[in-house]
């Protein structure tokens, strides 16, 4: 799609969403609000601590006990980031190897594989939206479960990871996950919802209608 790709790279570029604005980690979705592209950074959230870190990735891989099943869940039946545009796509630009917040699901300088992430549909029952669980077996076997979204991945330059949606996203709650390997799914998760009459978000990214040039951003 030669004008969604000229759509990111104007967007991603000429808003300042690049690498600089992108250098301590950040997650952010491609919105089309009132027929403007804008960014929308993702703030990472889970059930229990709802913070964005800004220079630190929080890594937390939940380990049920044998015979238990343990759910990721975030507070609240939706998200404060509503995207309008049913087809967003997510610009992700995270340190593999970084350090995190919680030494005890990834050792420091261990190499995570850059497709790691996948778009998540959140189940909303009652106050929280549940992204996922784990669960273990009497033998100890932990297996995960979440609801998929089928999308592309695509790694850019500049550390860049590009995730799109293969088919429009329906009216819900989503979240963006990050995959441990053998120690399932990170706790901590980039939450968001797709509603097209939501309010406008307030921190966002715009492109300056006044440059034209494009030197910022991750290049497609």
């Amino acid at each position: 799609d030669t004008g969604g790709a000229r759509r990111g790279r104007v967007a991603i570029a000429a808003c300042g969403g690049g690498a600089a604005a992108a250098s301590g980690g950040r997650v952010y979705a491609l919105d089309t609000y009132l027929s403007l592209p804008e960014l929308v950074p993702l703030d990472q959230s889970t059930g229990e601590v709802n913070r964005h870190t800004g220079h630190n990735v929080l890594r937390a891989a939940i380990n049920p006990l044998a015979g238990a099943k343990e759910t990721i869940d975030i507070a609240g039946p939706r998200s404060k980031i509503q995207i309008h545009a049913s087809l967003p796509a997510i610009y992700i630009n995270l340190d593999a190897t970084e350090e995190t917040a919680t030494s005890d699901s990834a050792k420091p300088g261990a190499e995570l594989p850059w497709d790691r992430f996948r778009i998540v549909r959140a189940e909303v029952k009652n106050d929280k939206r549940v992204v996922g669980a784990l669960k273990s077996s009497i033998t100890g076997k932990t297996s995960q479960e979440q609801e998929t979204i089928p999308a592309t991945a695509e790694q850019m330059s500049e550390g860049w990871i590009k995730l799109t949606p293969k088919a429009p996203l329906e009216p819900g709650e989503y979240a963006v996950a990050e995959l441990l390997g053998k120690q399932g799914m990170n706790s901590y998760v980039w939450d968001f919802g797709v509603h097209a009459d939501a309010p406008a978000n307030l921190a966002v990214i715009r492109p300056d209608p006044t440059d034209g040039k494009s030197s910022a951003g991750p290049k497609e």
